[in-house]
């Protein structure tokens, strides 16, 4: 568990960055399924989070 907030950490210091190739590259270097899907459903929920925090506002 400590892995994948570690990465997500990584990549979104990276993306701050501007870096975004490196971030896409890193994906598709993600072998696991798994790993993908947990990301995937961290931009959604972070997205979602976002979109209800403009709408209380």
């Amino acid at each position: 568990m400590s892995l994948i907030v570690s990465s997500l950490r990584a990549i979104a210091q990276v993306s701050s960055n501007g870096d975004r190739y490196f971030v896409y590259l890193f994906l598709d270097r993600a072998s696991s399924i798994l790993w993908r899907i947990i990301f995937i459903l961290t931009l959604w929920f972070y997205e979602k989070g976002m979109k209800v925090s403009y709408t209380e506002k």
